[in-house]
């Protein structure tokens, strides 16, 4: 038979390929027709062997496999590569059944990709979690992790050319109105907490080996929403870790311990100190262990959850947090069958205990914030200082004015602002500011390392109501903003912002591109629909 061989000056290679045919006018033809695309596409320097889906996603998987760590931030966790592996299979899946499974890369319609995203949509869950149709939010996140195998391995091992590349289009998400992780109430936590210790624990025809792992499970659920770790971070936890914190005075540290959560095992990739007050649940946590047989060392290295099975008793063997989620699952439905809270539908998970501690500190009057870290390097900073800024509504001050304009309209919130002259009430984040406008008071103005901004959606004439507040609290902001809804990131670029805090998450993602910034769960943005 007959065959082509195309030769490639840049690379230096030969590419060949059959023509499945004798007839020489039939194989002329043939390799005339070839000759014309690759030489096409090898003018534009792209590899004259051509790939399908099932290859693309094969090479993928095989090049983020060699990053595979358990050192976060140092690669790809495992569990972050078989996610991965999960969102190609959903593509892979499209494409066969498009019929394109075996089709080379470059014969596939680009046009193709702008439907993936209603097609998972109508996709079948099979996880026990899900619950009716898929997240826009979720979809997306499939979506971006297709276009990055594209990016990283089609287009940049020139296996297509840009033209060649799939269109996508991610499905519409209101952020306003996305659902945010399920949590139970400070409430429900006490109530929940109350059904382990009375209900769970006294079962009848439980044995004495079940009734201490629950008991030892209920101090457990109380950790996880006192300490606001990961479950991951959580059952890594060595005693070794825990300490008592020397600031304290004699009083706080018979309640308070200092937690030590180890670079290796924070998702974050950087160490962090945690103090809670835990200390009357670990002395009950060693009481229960004791009983059941264990050999605890305060000043060991021994995890401080350990598996408990008398097969691997003192052999230092962690639980997990498949143990955990089995435990939580009975807590849960119990709790609910004996009336002790109404799930209304919520799926409430281990991580959810992290969630919950951050909104509790806040409706404790404790700052606080859910970091979202950006990649951008700050090269353009003309000097040390520190540059903070903030959002008004629902972050300094109270969410009050929010709630008319989010349930009355716009021309309700500005009558309420002209007619009334009474301040605004504080926010979560008034008491960091307080602080830092202390720190600011013991420099002289212009050498002062700390400088603030207030950037806010407000506009006139609803902005003299906040400059009234902020001067009836004596608190000093160095730059505000009134941006009357225009986007924040370039204002945030130009105050060359190190941290900016907002309470709303689609805020926080548009300024992370440029600046760390933090989400304050607080306000009616950040209430979950009913």
């Amino acid at each position: 038979g007959y065959y082509i061989r195309i030769y490639d000056p840049k690379t230096q290679k030969h590419w060949s390929k059959s023509l499945k045919t004798t007839n020489r006018m039939v194989a002329m033809t043939n390799a005339e027709k070839i000759y014309a695309e690759k030489k096409g596409r090898l003018n534009f320097g792209v590899r004259p062997v051509s790939i399908t889906c099932r290859e693309l996603s094969a090479l993928y998987q095989k090049e983020r496999r060699k990053e595979i760590t358990n050192i976060p931030h140092q690669g790809t966790t495992p569990r972050s590569f078989d996610t991965m592996c999960q969102h190609i299979k959903s593509w892979e899946d499209y494409i066969k059944e498009e019929g394109h499974y075996n089709t080379k890369l470059e014969d596939i319609p680009t046009e193709l990709g702008l439907t993936f995203g209603n097609w998972i949509k109508d996709q079948k869950k099979k996880s026990f979690k899900d619950v009716g149709s898929r997240n826009n939010y979720t979809i997306n996140h499939t979506i971006a992790a297709v276009k990055k195998m594209y990016r990283d391995i089609a287009k940049q091992k020139k296996y297509i050319t840009e033209n060649e590349m799939p269109m996508f289009k991610y499905l519409k998400v209101n952020r306003e109105n996305k659902s945010t992780r399920d949590l139970i109430t400070k409430k429900e936590f006490t109530d929940i907490s109350r059904w382990i210790q009375y209900k769970y624990c006294n079962e009848k025809g439980i044995s004495t080996k079940e009734q201490i792992k629950r008991r030892v499970y209920g101090i457990v659920f109380t950790l996880s929403n006192y300490l606001g770790c990961r479950p991951k971070e959580m059952l890594a936890i060595k005693w070794s870790d825990i300490s008592i914190n020397p600031n304290d005075d004699k009083k706080d540290q018979k309640i308070n311990r200092l937690i030590h959560i180890p670079a290796d095992n924070s998702k974050t990739g950087r160490s962090r100190d945690i103090i809670a007050p835990i200390a009357p649940q670990l002395e009950r946590l060693i009481k229960w262990y004791r009983e059941f047989g264990f050999e605890v060392d305060e000043k060991s290295n021994d995890f401080i959850f350990p598996r408990m099975t008398y097969s691997v008793i003192n052999e230092n063997v962690p639980t997990t947090d498949v143990a955990w989620t089995k435990r939580l699952r009975v807590v849960m439905k119990g709790a609910e069958k004996d009336g002790y809270w109404d799930a209304k539908g919520r799926n409430i998970t281990n991580y959810s205990a992290r969630h919950h501690y951050i909104t509790e500190a806040i409706q404790r009057g404790v700052p606080a914030a859910r970091i979202f870290p950006t990649n951008k390097k700050n090269n353009k900073k003309v000097d040390n200082t520190l540059r903070i800024a903030f959002d008004g509504d629902s972050v300094i001050f109270s969410d009050e004015s929010e709630k008319i304009f989010h349930e009355k309209g716009i021309e309700a919130f500005l009558d309420n602002e002209r007619s009334t002259d009474n301040p605004l009430k504080e926010g979560p984040i008034k008491p960091f500011l307080v602080e830092l406008n202390k720190i600011q008071s013991l420099f002289d103005q212009d050498a002062c390392p700390i400088r603030t901004a207030l950037v806010t959606a407000r506009s006139a004439p609803s902005h003299k109501r906040v400059i009234k507040t902020l001067r009836k609290w004596n608190v000093r902001i160095d730059e505000s903003h009134f941006l009357g809804g225009m986007a924040k990131k370039e204002f945030l670029s130009s105050f060359m912002a190190d941290i900016f805090f907002d309470d709303q998450e689609e805020n926080i993602t548009q300024a992370s591109d440029q600046v760390a910034s933090g989400h304050v769960l607080y306000g009616i943005k950040n209430k979950r629909a009913e």
